[in-house]
């Protein structure tokens, strides 16, 4: 979701999680936020019943079109992989929820008096009861351990007592929106950007769970497990591969969509960069950027407001050189755990601009340079 649709503004230094947080006056310091095996022929034995004819060899496909034909082999069962599925039904259900989020807000008139307060916290305690479901679908989808069911059916217990109020006293209505929906601690987003990063990934997701407080929190456990996790991106089958001057892999995974392929033909193979995952799921595109930032990840999506307009966020776990960091585009904010932002690009341009933001993002090189953690110790 893009954060023209949560504010209304175009801000290029937003995102959708700082939005939600500045619905919570008390969070004003917050900054955020994977070829088909190609069979040989031959079983038969080398007589003369296995000579090929020269009429079986001008009706035999060219290697050109035995190429088309694994290729939208490889497409077909990319579509059809239950990860690339889960991956779409996530986004879906992020959407649906942050915008349900909105809509919980409390208006002046909730607050009224005693009986309009006592309303609102009964249509409040239904919304996030029936935010339950939705992330039981998610730990289905993905195959999520019982683990990680038992730890957010827990969270929604323990959030449901809460609403056994003892008052109804002026101010109660956004309380409870605070406590219950929109709070984003700032200790919560570091213990959760550092638990989730990239392929040496670390992430307990039923630990997070544990650890969360509002439903803005749990979501965001959520997303960056998904997002950050390369044993879940891997898992969706690859449509396309290139290797970089370098040796290291660009894969295309999941749909070729327009943006994913775009994204996918704009990368040059002499971008000083690690193995490489682009997923397209629907108009949704995740990228997994190794070497770069130690695991970058970048997501794309269109903006709800403006067709014409893609919304590209980032996370980068590691900092390597502070100058270049504070030089990146639509930073929103570092910390020793690393550092988030995002962008707009053209529709017609997203290939170019992630591009070219990959190779503003420092690696380990950029360690021993001005502005890097070991700039003039050696």
């Amino acid at each position: 979701m893009s954060p023209t649709e949560l504010s209304g503004q175009s801000s290029e230094q937003s995102s959708s999680w700082d939005d939600l947080a500045k619905l919570n006056p008390d969070a004003a310091g917050t900054t955020f936020d994977d070829l088909a095996e190609v069979p040989f022929a031959g079983t038969a034995s080398v007589t003369t019943e296995a000579v090929v004819t020269p009429e079986e060899i001008i009706s035999s496909p060219s290697p050109e079109e035995l190429n088309l034909d694994i290729i939208k082999d490889s497409a077909e069962r990319a579509t059809n992989a239950p990860e690339l599925h889960a991956l779409k039904n996530f986004f879906k259900t992020d959407l649906r929820i942050k915008r349900e989020l909105m809509q919980a807000a409390p208006q002046p008139s909730d607050d009224y008096d005693e009986a309009s307060r006592m309303d609102y916290a009964e249509k409040a305690y239904r919304t996030f009861r029936d935010f339950r479901s939705d992330f039981a679908s998610i730990d289905r989808n993905f195959g999520f351990s019982s683990g990680v069911s038992e730890a957010t059916q827990d969270f929604f217990q323990r959030g449901a007592e809460d609403f056994a109020l003892g008052n109804y006293n002026s101010g109660i209505t956004g309380q409870i929106y605070r406590q219950k929906f929109t709070d984003l601690r700032p200790e919560f987003v570091e213990e959760v950007k550092d638990k989730c990063v990239g392929y040496t990934f670390g992430g307990n997701l039923s630990s997070l769970v544990d650890d969360s407080q509002t439903i803005n929190e749990l979501l965001h456990a959520y997303h960056s497990y998904i997002m950050n996790n390369e044993s879940i991106l891997q898992k969706v089958p690859v449509v396309d591969r290139k290797e970089n001057d370098y040796g290291y892999s660009i894969a295309l995974r999941g749909d070729e969509s327009p943006l994913s392929r775009q994204v996918f033909n704009a990368l040059p193979t002499n971008l000083d960069a690690g193995d490489t995952d682009i997923i397209g799921a629907d108009e949704h595109v995740m990228m997994m950027v190794r070497d770069r930032g130690h695991a970058l990840t970048i997501s794309a999506e269109p903006d709800q407001s403006r067709a014409d307009q893609i919304w590209v966020e980032y996370n980068i776990p590691k900092l390597c050189n502070v100058e270049m960091i504070k030089s990146l585009p639509g930073l929103s904010g570092y910390t020793d755990n690393g550092a988030r932002g995002g962008f707009f690009a053209d529709r017609n341009e997203l290939g170019t601009k992630v591009a070219d933001f990959i190779g503003q993002v420092p690696t380990d090189d950029d360690m021993s340079k001005p502005g890097g953690a070991l700039y003039g110790r050696f």
